[in-house]
């Protein structure tokens, strides 16, 4: 799903776009695919990482640079700003409503079918769009970044894609031609609803490890995500966070934040990882898919990453990111950016008792200066990564509120 949320950056794109599969079935036209251009059996494309999303430039129809999230947790293809279609002619096929959680009960698009969306070297021959009626998600706001759409499965059914969170770099490969990588640990993947799951263990905070089967989702931000009912198997731990731990279509998501004592994915074993939980009741998920739980960027950007759908394979590799501690918010803000250049910053959400609480910051105030910095100078991407670098650090605001500014000031800390 679709993710990207930064009060703590746990983004629920799992759950945002799940609810697409459904529509998969039913779109008018059939998705053809992609293929490397000329005779290249491997194709590598830059990205950016905006809050470990994978970020990567597109052309649609041969004309239009966009930038969509890559994203193992979606079926189909969305874009958000449907005034693109406008732009570049694209006909509505099919008119859809996709029933969604949060604020609203429901959301509406439409399928485009046969339209092209191109990577840099890697070419479309035709696919479904779904194109939302409103841009919902406000991708570019809480990304900071002019991002207009999410792109899954339709290119990992073509490719093996190797993942370099380190380098930047997504390389596509032609799956005839893949060689598994001789230092990559092999770990067997189901392809449920075209979607890709492995199997984790979890240790909870009694020392209780139990394997189970997780959802690989790399359009989302979090760390882990699990699903909670009456008879939920992941224990929640004794101090949690009640927040919104994530976006959907139809608005925030709420849940719990606290930390496992250990997750561990083949031979490697992370320890106190931050967790997020919801409530597995708000999502309309077909009836026929059985998930406890999701993995995201937080974890899987800690590691260089072969991904073979067709092979049913995941090969894995620790990188420098490896051993970073996890952070769950450390100054209690979530920030949004707007302005033409996404250069201007509001505080959108304040966490209750953090420290940017108990400084006085409130929603509605907007950030001008940082640590001596004009924040004009900055982007969304590196000062929230400056608000989550360790705790201790000193930070120093200084505030727009009703026409005048104030200065607060806190340090990090932790919450969980």
């Amino acid at each position: 799903m679709i993710k990207i949320l930064r009060c703590h950056r746990s983004v629920i794109w799992i759950i945002a776009l799940s609810m697409l599969l459904g529509c998969c079935i039913h779109c008018g036209g059939q998705s053809i695919g992609y293929r490397i251009a000329g005779d290249h059996k491997r194709m590598p494309v830059l990205f950016e990482n905006l809050n470990n999303l994978v970020v990567i430039p597109v052309k649609i129809n041969g004309l239009l640079p966009s930038k969509f999230i890559l994203d193992s947790g979606v079926a189909l293809t969305l874009l958000t700003q449907k005034e693109i279609c406008t732009l570049l002619e694209i006909p509505c096929d099919r008119k859809i409503s996709l029933p969604v959680i949060g604020t609203l009960d429901s959301v509406t698009g439409c399928i485009s079918t046969g339209v092209r969306i191109d990577l840099p070297g890697v070419k479309s021959l035709g696919q479904n769009l779904v194109v939302l009626d409103e841009d919902y998600l406000n991708l570019k706001n809480f990304l900071g970044n002019n991002v207009q759409g999410i792109i899954g499965y339709d290119l990992f059914r073509n490719f093996v894609v190797e993942v370099d969170y380190i380098n930047k770099m997504i390389t596509f490969i032609h799956p005839d031609h893949f060689k598994p990588p001789r230092r990559h640990e092999c770990i067997p993947m189901d392809i449920i609803n075209n979607r890709p799951y492995i199997p984790c263990d979890v240790t909870t905070e009694d020392g209780h490890t139990q394997t189970i089967p997780l959802l690989m989702d790399l359009g989302a931000s979090f760390a882990v995500m699990f699903e909670i009912d009456s008879a939920q198997v992941i224990d929640i731990p004794l101090k949690n966070i009640e927040t919104v731990v994530g976006r959907g279509l139809g608005g925030d998501i709420n849940g719990l934040v606290g930390r496992i004592r250990g997750f561990r994915i083949g031979s490697y074993q992370l320890n106190e990882v931050i967790a997020s939980y919801y409530d597995k009741y708000q999502t309309p998920e077909p009836s026929s898919e059985v998930r406890q739980g999701a993995i995201g960027g937080d974890i899987l950007s800690r590691f260089h990453l072969f991904i073979d759908y067709n092979g049913k394979r995941l090969y894995v590799k620790r990188n420098f990111s490896f051993s970073k501690p996890f952070e769950f918010n450390l100054s209690g803000m979530e920030i949004a950016a707007d302005g033409i250049e996404l250069n201007r910053y509001t505080v959108v959400r304040i966490l209750p008792q953090s420290p940017a609480d108990r400084a006085g910051i409130v929603p509605g105030d907007k950030i001008v200066m940082f640590n001596g910095r004009s924040t004009e100078e900055m982007t969304l991407n590196e000062l929230n990564h400056q608000l989550r670098i360790k705790p201790g650090k000193k930070i120093w605001l200084r505030l727009e509120r009703d026409g005048k500014w104030i200065k607060r000031s806190f340090a990090l800390e932790r919450s969980i």
